[in-house]
């Protein structure tokens, strides 16, 4: 088997039988809304020699679109067959129907299948955790991660976004056996540190590194779990353009050389970690990873990243384009009352009442609204309650989430998903006490219309 790295978590997989598999493919700029781009950078030529590939089959692990990116992908065959995980909801499956696949297969979850010519594929489900062994309380499915067989009986793992712990990891080794190549997380990606309002840029930069070095941590520890002869990190290199460009230069990303060190740090054979850049391949039949001569970024700097994403800086956010009519009025209070209620029937499904409430600060945005406003609720009792300042009561969560009124009209509508206006940080935040709750944040992806 033939392992290509692309860009983030895209990969292609060229299997003995040489088809070949695809996996989330995003080569465009300005994923989240206009705010995420990749780094290093993906020239134009290298753009057009993926998208130009013909894989017999490609791989969507999940619907956030640094994974399912709709311009990469509508530049493929729709009759290429699309490989997802038979989750409990069917979103992935229309999204992609949408977009005119004709041969999307849900797999069952867990389970080897059998591809044309003999390699097999097991999709994984979501793990038990979130981030940094956060418990979610939501239980949205959303992730999942991959296995792959070859007929040579070669091994792959990619655990992609799928938040896994090492005792995942160990019950992977013990369902799967122990993969030859494990392609592991080594960053993340959120709003934290960079969109909160009440950190200083000292505490901003401290939160970064402290969280940088956990994930490194995460990553060797998993890579010893799973004994792979080699170990890849993946899924975690970007930027942020337009004019939240700044807060790359607070994404706790590590760089190769810092990888390189954790690695090191750790006592690992040396020539078991794979740190890949465009265009590297590793055959892992003959041990032999060939990297692209004279690659650029090999060992970028955090300022080198920082660099890049300030030089994006002038580029538009396309929610600053969104107008309406001139003269019409935009009833606020009652979308928000309608979304607020689409929350509270979540919750009553879900049987979740966090003990927090939620503030929305809402700036104006010209052709959208042309003044702030503000609107509050708890998520402990169904109708929006008024309250002001800190409860008092200490044990209490108050997340105060600052948003243009653009972004918010399209969350409203359906036009973007609550969680990806985080991830892609067009929202910020404060927290009073300083305490992370996610099912706080989960629960707002059902604050629609």
């Amino acid at each position: 088997m033939k392992i290509e790295f692309i860009s983030n978590a895209s990969f292609l997989f060229t299997f003995q039988n040489g088809k070949t598999l695809l996996t989330d493919p995003w080569y465009s700029g300005g994923a989240y809304y206009g705010s995420w781009y990749q780094y290093p950078a993906l020239s134009e030529s290298v753009r057009v020699k993926y998208v130009s590939s013909e894989p017999d089959f490609i791989y969507i692990s999940h619907m956030h679109p640094d994974h399912l990116d709709r311009d990469t992908l509508r530049a493929f065959s729709r009759e290429t067959p699309v490989l997802i995980g038979k989750l409990s909801h069917d979103h992935l499956r229309r999204e992609l129907r949408t977009l005119g696949f004709k041969d999307v297969r849900e797999l069952p979850l867990g389970e080897y299948a059998k591809l044309d010519g003999g390699p097999e594929v097991a999709i994984l489900g979501r793990f038990g955790g979130m981030g940094d062994g956060e418990v979610d309380q939501v239980g949205y499915e959303l992730d999942t991660s991959l296995a792959l067989r070859d007929v040579n009986g070669l091994t792959v793992f990619n655990a992609v976004d799928n938040p896994i712990t090492e005792a995942d990891a160990r019950r992977v080794v013990e369902r799967f056996g122990r993969p030859d190549v494990a392609i592991l997380p080594y960053g993340g990606a959120s709003f934290y540190p960079h969109a909160g309002r009440h950190f200083s840029e000292a505490e901003k930069r401290r939160s970064a590194e402290a969280l940088k070095h956990r994930r490194l941590a995460a990553f060797v520890g998993l890579s010893s779990v799973f004994g792979a002869r080699w170990s890849i990190p993946a899924a975690g290199s970007y930027v942020m353009g337009g004019r939240i460009a700044a807060f790359s230069d607070y994404l706790h990303q590590a760089t190769p050389d810092e990888i390189t060190a954790a690695w090191r740090e750790a006592g690992h054979r040396p020539s078991g970690l794979c740190v890949m850049m465009t265009g590297d391949s590793l055959d892992a039949a003959a041990g032999v990873l060939t990297p692209v001569e004279d690659a650029p970024n090999r060992h970028f700097s955090h300022e080198d990243r920082t660099n890049y994403a300030l030089s994006l800086r002038d580029l538009p956010l396309p929610q600053d384009e969104v107008r309406v009519p001139e003269n019409f009025r935009i009833p606020w209070i009652r979308l928000l009352n309608k979304a607020r209620a689409s929350l509270w029937r979540a919750q009553e499904r879900l049987n979740l009442f966090p003990c927090a409430d939620v503030a929305l600060h809402v700036s104006p945005t010209p052709g959208v609204a042309g003044e702030a406003f503000s609107y509050q609720f708890s998520l402990e009792h169904e109708v929006p309650t008024e309250f002001s300042g800190l409860t008092g009561e200490p044990s209490r969560l108050r997340v105060v989430f600052h948003i243009d009124a653009s972004i918010l009209l399209m969350v409203l509508l359906g036009a973007a998903i609550w969680n990806n206006v985080e991830g892609g940080a067009l929202v910020e935040f404060e927290r009073h006490p300083e305490r992370y709750d996610p099912a706080v944040h989960s629960l707002m992806t059902f604050f629609a219309l």
